[in-house]
């Protein structure tokens, strides 16, 4: 009974450690960074990580645990005794004041529902009846029709209130007899649900997207079935569910949208399971399915055996079935040769951005990058084709880590210039640093690219996170770990929100080598672009370095334009710059020389030093030095290095002392 009792305490703690151990008056370091440990006083050998929700930590002297264990050592107290001090911290919180918050913002939704309800009988939904269901709801009577947003609600809608895990009403779905569906305004969607009992005795809890799933997915088990209403509120509505049932089986009755590219009712349904202990139950098939849709097509005993079989043998997923002519046993995705070379890949920016995927873009410090992560944001938000390239609209998130006012005033520009003065309201701006190694700041983006969803109706394709710098936190971007916990972080972000992630970052010290920071970045990367700015005018050029699955776009020049942006109070104007995705060929030393042609990785230097070396065709190592001071560059640390780039693409010949251009007999 004791192990129980600890078990559950830690369940229900999950995800709420930082306030329980403030209240415990257990000192954790700022930012999940290495500081003082509260156990041992070392200073500077701690780390709260708290993965998972767990309240995980380690200690270079006291080892590592979870959130008791800390409160057990730190307290001297058995795991037992710390259990009992958790749990009287929760008991607490049920009574404080951010508690009280959340319940007074909930009258004025209640009262508006109240009044929806007062318009309504009790009858069948016209909605339900012609999907094949036979069930009691509050239906809409006479009256002034209500508009939302672009749907009208007249005589016949059903109402449907929602309420979260405490049991309190957050607002109410309305479904018109046509199959419009539309929240009233005011309700809490995030956490919120609508609930149908379980049969007598059946102790499983299903989670399905929409109403009508719920309906068909109950008839199929007798559990109760919450219905989250999205996509994107499933991992929400199983957690909640989780902390009130640790012990229960969760079942994720997902939605197969298979045929969309994405199939986000797949990704969303395995991966709140995965986050929950639970089972992700999918209705087989090559076209967008739900559990509605496979009952009414096949008939309740085949979606009975078809479910049931895959709670029996949760390690088989029926969206990519065993085939029992080829007799594979394992669950692995087992294809031969070149099956599926054909599969659509999705994309943001055809030829650029892949979708769902993790990309860079890096230069130096006034290299114009962030006007071309602007250009892609808004680009992507309107749909609006970049560089003559296909665009697949969704909503974007931009992380403002550094920049600014800077950043939204490149938006009001390209919204002057290129969208005839009207706004970009599919783009969105975070104003602050996020920390992808952070457990609770990914869980921000997420609720951040929820709420976003919902405001939206659109799916958010894209998050920018400009910069790494200012989005890495107090860690050491050389480190493999300390990147590896960042990139782990982009990726539970990507695996949420289904969105590609771009991160801004910046040259290191020394140029030709690429971006900064711990190799392992790049690794991870699905395409990594370069920044510099073109020597000959207000451009940038943009070069692919790196291209996972698809071949590289050749380096291209970019144009920008000054625009006014608003005239200040001393009546003087207040400008910034517009990129034109037009590309044009680049006008710094490559489009004279063709044999620069193709050369990654070229800087103004290495073009310089070309210059100089193709007007004398053969000189002296003191020589070509002289060259370049003249031309005011700095060649006391890195001259030698310029000329072994050059010599390794074939470009020059070193001969002792003496250089020439590569085919050019040395005298």
């Amino acid at each position: 009974m004791t192990g129980t009792f600890v078990t559950d305490i830690s369940l229900r703690a999950r995800y709420h450690w930082s306030a329980i151990l403030s209240a415990l008056d257990v000192r954790l370091p700022a930012h999940h960074r290495h500081g003082p440990c509260p156990i041992c006083g070392g200073k500077d050998r701690f780390r709260f990580d708290d993965l998972e929700g767990r309240g995980t930590w380690f200690c270079n002297k006291c080892g590592a645990g979870d959130g008791l264990d800390l409160v057990a050592k730190v307290h001297r107290h058995s795991l037992t005794e710390a259990a009992k001090l958790v749990a009287s911290v929760g008991d607490r919180q049920a009574t404080s004041p951010a508690r009280e918050k959340v319940q007074s913002s909930l009258p004025d939704i209640r009262a508006k529902v109240a009044a929806l309800l007062s318009r309504c009988v009790i009858g069948q939904s016209p909605y339900l009846r012609d999907k094949g269901y036979s069930r009691s709801e509050n239906i809409l009577t006479e009256g002034e029709p209500i508009h939302i947003a672009d749907a009208t609600f007249g005589p016949g809608s059903s109402v449907l209130t929602i309420q979260d895990s405490e049991g309190n009403m957050t607002g109410a779905q309305l479904i018109s007899p046509t199959g419009d569906k539309r929240f009233l305004p005011g309700s809490r969607l995030k956490g919120s649900f609508i609930v149908l009992p379980a049969s007598e005795g059946n102790t499983d809890i299903v989670i399905t997207e929409g109403y009508a799933t719920a309906l068909a997915v109950q008839s199929l088990t007798g559990a109760e079935t919450y219905a989250a209403l999205s996509a994107s509120n499933l991992l929400q509505v199983a957690h909640a569910l989780r902390a009130k049932h640790p012990h229960t089986r969760l079942i994720l009755a997902g939605d197969n949208d298979n045929g969309s590219g994405e199939n986000t009712g797949q990704k969303r349904a395995e991966y709140a399971a995965q986050q929950v202990n639970g089972i992700a139950v999918l209705p087989p098939g090559d076209v967008a399915v739900d559990w509605d849709d496979y009952l009414r097509h096949n008939g309740h005993d085949v979606a009975c055996r078809t479910f049931h079989c895959q709670l029996s043998s949760p390690e088989q997923s029926v969206m990519t079935p065993v085939n029992p002519e080829h007799g594979f046993a394992t669950a692995l995705p087992l294809r031969r040769g070149s099956e599926g070379y054909d599969t659509r890949q999705d994309y943001l920016i055809k030829g650029y951005l892949a979708g769902h995927s993790l990309c860079s873009i890096y230069g130096p410090s006034g290299s114009y990058k962030s006007f071309l992560a602007v250009s892609w944001a808004c680009h992507i938000a309107t749909g609006k084709p970049w560089a003559n390239r296909l665009v697949n609209q969704g909503a974007v998130i931009y992380v403002v880590g550094e920049g600014g006012i800077g950043v939204p005033r490149r938006i009001r520009a390209w919204e002057l210039t290129l969208n005839g003065c009207n706004p970009v309201d599919k783009l969105f701006r975070i104003d602050c640093p996020v920390f992808p190694a952070s457990l609770k700041s990914v869980q921000q983006v997420i609720r951040a690219a929820n709420d976003v969803e919902r405001e939206t109706s659109m799916p958010v394709r894209l998050i920018i996170l400009d910069t790494l710098a200012r989005c890495f936190g107090g860690s050491d971007e050389n480190t493999a770990k300390d990147m590896g916990a960042f990139i782990q972080g982009c990726d539970t972000i990507k695996a949420a929100t289904q969105a590609s992630v771009l991160i801004v970052h910046h040259s290191g010290k020394d140029r030709e080598r690429g971006a900064r920071g711990s190799s392992a970045f790049q690794a991870a990367l699905d395409a990594e672009f370069n920044v510099r700015r073109e020597s000959n005018g207000n451009a940038l050029v943009l070069s692919c370095t790196k291209m996972k699955d698809a071949e590289s776009p050749v380096p291209a020049a970019y144009d920008l334009t000054p625009a006014t942006v608003y005239i200040d109070e001393d009546g003087e104007p207040v400008d910034s710059l517009v990129l034109n995705d037009q590309p044009r060929e680049v006008q710094d030393g490559t489009d004279v020389y063709p044999e620069l042609a193709g050369i990654s990785h070229l800087t103004a230097n290495h073009i310089a030093l070309w210059q100089s070396l193709k007007t004398r065709e053969i000189c002296t190592r003191a020589q070509l030095r002289d060259d370049l001071r003249a031309r005011g560059l700095n060649v006391d640390k890195k001259f030698t290095r310029w000329l072994q780039k050059l010599e390794k693409d074939g470009l020059i010949v070193q001969e002792g002392e003496m250089i020439h251009l590569a085919g050019h007999p040395g005298e």
